[in-house]
């Protein structure tokens, strides 16, 4: 896998504008609403530029430093910082950040009411509790992210704009190809 340190090391400025601007903003504009900015403030400022670079790499079957020299010389500056695929970042991201940062402490909580063997004695969710309310998140956000991601990545590999990249994907694979690849994703 082409960036796969790369990858990892972007957890943790994407995870850290996410959880912080969550929890700064939950009293202001309320949990879903700052969850929802704070994968879009990722997406824009730490996911696409990071993701365009090794997607870039796997489709040129080159490296990381031949996907930054490629970029830079088609487009410079703008190339690396606004790459293609950076509004269908924000429609991957904004899902996720909702469920991880939103969605999956409410169900997490649910889940230990619901089931008394799924939560500890003080009324805490149990590592399994936990398991399940993830579950139960990756399969609403997984969907609702799924064809942004599948354009993105086409726009990131292909630098085309996101009518092209959706236009490329249906003629070759049908409109199936937009959906291609959701039960990985969500598992």
């Amino acid at each position: 896998y082409k960036g796969g340190g790369l990858l990892w090391f972007s957890l943790f400025p994407t995870t850290a504008v996410e959880d912080g601007m969550t929890t700064l903003g939950a009293q202001s504009l309320g949990g879903a609403v700052s969850a929802a900015v704070s994968g879009g403030v990722a997406a824009v400022c730490v996911t696409s530029q990071v993701e365009t670079l090794i997607t870039r790499a796997h489709a040129m079957d080159g490296s990381l430093k031949g996907a930054f020299d490629k970029t830079w010389a088609d487009a410079g500056l703008r190339g690396l910082l606004l790459p293609y695929g950076m509004a269908a970042m924000v429609g991957r991201e904004v899902p996720f950040a909702l469920g991880l940062f939103f969605l999956r402490d409410d169900f997490t909580k649910k889940v230990a009411a619901a089931s008394p063997s799924l939560r500890h004695e003080d009324g805490t969710s149990t590592i399994m509790g936990e398991a399940v309310a993830s579950i139960c998140t990756s399969c609403i956000a997984t969907p609702m992210s799924h064809v942004a991601s599948v354009v993105c990545a086409y726009q990131q590999a292909h630098t085309v704009d996101w009518r092209t990249a959706i236009d490329h994907i249906v003629k070759e694979e049908g409109w199936v190809g937009l959906w291609r690849g959701l039960a990985a994703r969500t598992v």
